[in-house]
């Protein structure tokens, strides 16, 4: 018997080829009595070692999350033959295309995972006669890391779908990631990792309008320090796209110091603002999680 409180899993494609995505579907919508019964995925963190011909033992080089693969599993009731295969060819019609599939279940509403399909599952009955199956649906997730439905520019349109209990979120806080007129303020990343947009090539958006001839800001809790040399009036859009600097949709990553912002995972990141005036600052970023 199938339960009738069951996980539930989302899904939503975007094509190779025409890079189309498609609006966000129920999985079990896609043949009759399919039946998602959960998923798993376990981290994958790998220690690299550089060792030397001269010297016992090896030196530690740096560690990074890998690719792992995810899990889904599924139930197949079916009457007949030809009842089926026809269920059969409609999970591999869907499953079976070259894209991108963004999905997220119920117990992670708010954090998403962008997968690809390893593997088409061999569908068959479960034993002789039966009018049941039993398989297992593998994806790969390059990053290996989970993503934020929404970033954290979005924190304003809170709802029940978008955030959620588990992401790290301190308790009674007003979260602001938006801020005027100010010399020193506070960022919070609730990630289970550090972002870095330099080493890692993280996601980090930095919007910003000074006055003065040169804006320096620190990020005191993780030592990264940014510099702008450029005359404002405070009307230019700056923007921070990762470790790239526009200035009025132009390329002006050689008037900085080719500097870029680390934010400390789970904690506050106090900025400062040591030259130029600060008119107004915007930051925005998914929030990464591990597995779970």
């Amino acid at each position: 018997m199938i339960a009738t409180r069951r996980p539930k899993l989302w899904v939503k494609f975007q094509s190779d080829i025409t890079g189309i995505a498609e609006s966000e579907i129920d999985i079990e919508t896609i043949a009759p009595y399919l039946y998602f019964l959960g998923d798993s995925e376990v981290p994958a963190l790998t220690n690299n070692y550089v060792s030397d011909r001269m010297q016992d033992g090896a030196k530690f080089s740096y560690a990074k999350y890998n690719l792992t693969n995810i899990t889904a599993n599924f139930y197949l009731k079916f009457t007949d033959w030809y009842s089926f295969r026809l269920a059969k060819h409609d999970f591999n019609s869907y499953f079976g295309r070259k894209g991108i599939y963004r999905i997220r279940t119920d117990t992670h509403k708010g954090i998403v995972r962008y997968v690809r399909v390893a593997a088409l599952p061999d569908i068959e009955p479960a034993e002789t006669e039966a009018h049941y199956a039993l398989f297992s649906l593998v994806f790969e997730n390059p990053q290996g890391l989970g993503k934020s439905l929404l970033t954290s520019n979005s924190l304003y349109t809170y709802s029940e779908e978008g955030w959620q209990l588990g992401m790290n979120f301190p308790n009674g806080v007003d979260l602001k990631y938006h801020y005027q007129n100010v010399s020193r303020f506070k960022i919070y990343n609730a990630s289970d990792i550090d972002i870095d947009p330099y080493l890692q090539g993280h996601q980090l958006s930095v919007n910003y309008k000074f006055v003065g001839d040169r804006l320096t800001l620190r990020n005191k809790s993780t030592n990264t320090v940014y510099t702008l040399n450029y005359t404002s009036k405070g009307d230019d859009e700056i923007l921070i796209d990762g470790i790239v600097t526009y200035i009025n949709s132009s390329l002006a990553t050689d008037k900085t110091n080719y500097g870029f912002f680390k934010l400390a995972a789970k904690s506050w990141n106090d900025f400062e603002v040591s030259e130029g005036e600060l008119k107004e600052i915007t930051f925005d970023f998914p929030f990464l999680y591990l597995p779970s």
